[in-house]
């Protein structure tokens, strides 16, 4: 199965993708043409969009695991998580 995302385009073109949309994001009211060039849609596969909503899942652990600790306790990444 294919999925269809929004990512912005110089992510598309590295392929480090750090946030997406499931639907066209919503044009700066200002400037929509100028909004919508920021973004590409692109095609993935179904594991792909899993592992990207793994990665966003961990990266709200890690910001509420670090939320309140000094930075000597704080974590880079969610496999630190003592369980």
């Amino acid at each position: 199965m294919k999925i269809h995302i929004w990512i912005k385009r110089e992510e598309a073109i590295t392929g480090n993708i750090t946030g997406y949309y499931t639907t066209e994001p919503v044009a700066n009211l200002k400037d929509p043409d100028k909004y919508k060039s920021e973004y590409v849609q692109v095609q993935i596969e179904q594991d792909e969009f899993a592992a990207l909503e793994d990665s966003e899942h961990d990266k709200w652990l890690v910001e509420q695991y670090n939320r309140n600790r000094l930075v000597v306790d704080q974590i880079s990444n969610a496999n630190e998580i003592n369980k």
